[in-house]
């Protein structure tokens, strides 16, 4: 018998074990590193299609570029599983998907912000990546708010995230500018970098100044969400 986690409506409960073989083909597709097929193989036990959240089966309104979304379960055998092979599956499902990769007897959610790459919705392009601790099934809690299945999984990501959606324009400028932030700061981290490694002291000074640039726009973003 499958456990309704989530506590979702009965009528979104699928319980149906997808054969790791419909996943593992992708791996012959494409160019994938060894790892990647060694981790799949190894830290992955099965992986259990749980629920469908849809028209159909909680009266969700779908839009055209999301008809539905599913819950998989994914159940592990190393705790530390990497995201990227939770990415992997999610990249090659045409589907909208909220993970819940459980180890023992703990439970941890992720989920993907992503877009599709093109008209014909066969494959996405993940944005940001977010995932909350590992915890006991009795604190797991996603609620299921939303008209449409795009509010729907906009509030999926911001429980999951953290994101207080009530206080920001909306999901995707939150997002946007935490991806802004994060290449911000890769960048510093790059020119601290080269400058540890340039020998030509004009060239220092060159670096040394947009570094400065750099650092004056994080102190600048910094002090914008403080007054948000």
């Amino acid at each position: 018998m499958i456990d309704n986690l989530l506590k979702y409506p009965t009528s979104c409960i699928v319980g149906k074990v997808i054969p790791k073989t419909t996943f593992a083909r992708h791996f012959d597709s494409q160019k994938v590193r060894r790892e990647m097929k060694q981790h799949f193989a190894e830290d992955i036990d099965s992986i259990v299609w749980l629920y469908k959240v849809a028209e159909s089966t909680c009266n969700i309104e779908p839009i055209d570029d999301m008809k539905e979304i599913q819950v998989f379960l994914v159940n592990l055998k190393n705790r530390y599983c990497p995201d990227d092979l939770v990415n992997f599956i999610d990249q090659n499902m045409p589907q909208f998907i909220v993970f819940i990769l459980k180890y023992e007897d703990e439970y941890r959610l992720l989920i993907n912000y992503k877009q599709w790459t093109s008209c014909e919705h066969t494959a996405f392009n993940i944005t940001s990546t977010y995932r909350t601790d590992f915890l006991p099934s009795a604190e797991l809690n996603l609620p299921m708010q939303g008209k449409t299945t795009a509010q729907v999984y906009d509030n999926f990501v911001a429980t999951i995230a953290g994101i207080d959606l009530e206080q920001q324009n909306s999901l995707h400028e939150v997002v946007e500018k935490e991806q802004q932030r994060k290449k911000l700061l890769a960048d510093i981290a790059a020119l601290e970098k080269a400058i540890r490694k340039e020998p030509q002291y004009n060239r220092q000074l060159e670096l040394n100044q947009r570094l400065k640039q750099l650092r004056k726009e994080q102190i600048g973003r910094a002090s914008c969400r403080e007054r948000v």
